[in-house]
């Protein structure tokens, strides 16, 4: 090779170095770092170490629009639906919500926030609907909404709202991790959010009461 042709191989290789090698380099860096990044701090927010179950969609054990047909015995003295009759429907439904997402017996362990919103009255249709806001290391957060239809001319009344706690026991009845819970919409989002206010409040409650008894 002559001398001119090992100055332009030179310097080839010197300007490819440069213009490739760093814009290649730092591309290929940021790309990764990035992706790496927030497919790793995705993955750990919903799941945790490496170890921990995958986290399971709001869908996945959510229940829409189970369907009770209110009847006269559902009925209290005042001519309305018997709200005990509501919330004790809620709370079996709570379960299949809680069961389902965690796989193992759940047990209740508190019921807060229950608002009678309007009464439901005779011959009404109850729409229930729950879903799991949030859970934490065995215990889950669900949330119910019960809608009094009219069949006849279709008006809906939203009666109730309540949260139920739940906690998944292994076959010894002692307390066992649960998958955390993905949230698919804005909503279910607001709702993941909330649960973590809602939660602290119950332990501050929970504290509260304690020291209050010693």
């Amino acid at each position: 090779m002559n001398s001119s042709a090992v100055l332009w191989h030179d310097n080839f290789l010197f300007d490819y170095s440069l213009s490739y090698s760093p814009n290649y380099s730092l591309n290929y860096s940021l790309n990764y770092s990035l992706n790496y990044s927030l497919n790793y701090s995705l993955n750990y927010r919903q799941r945790g170490p490496m170890n921990a179950k995958a986290a399971k969609p709001v869908s996945a054990s959510a229940i829409d629009n189970h369907v009770y047909k209110v009847f006269p015995n559902d009925m209290n003295a005042h001519n309305t639906v018997f709200g005990g009759m509501i919330v004790a429907k809620c709370d079996r439904l709570a379960l299949v919500v809680a069961e389902r997402h965690s796989g193992h017996v759940c047990v209740t362990a508190s019921v807060d926030s229950i608002h009678f919103r309007a009464p439901a009255k005779g011959n009404d249709t109850l729409l229930f609907n729950l879903s799991l806001n949030r859970s934490w290391s065995s215990s889950m957060e669900i949330g119910a909404s019960v809608i009094a239809e009219n069949s006849y001319t279709g008006d809906v009344r939203h009666i109730l709202s309540a949260y139920f706690t739940f906690v998944a026991l292994d076959s010894d009845d002692k307390p066992v991790p649960v998958s955390p819970v993905l949230p698919e919409t804005d909503d279910q989002q607001r709702r993941f959010d909330n649960a973590e206010i809602r939660r602290e409040a119950r332990l501050a409650m929970r504290g509260s009461l304690r020291r209050s008894a010693e």
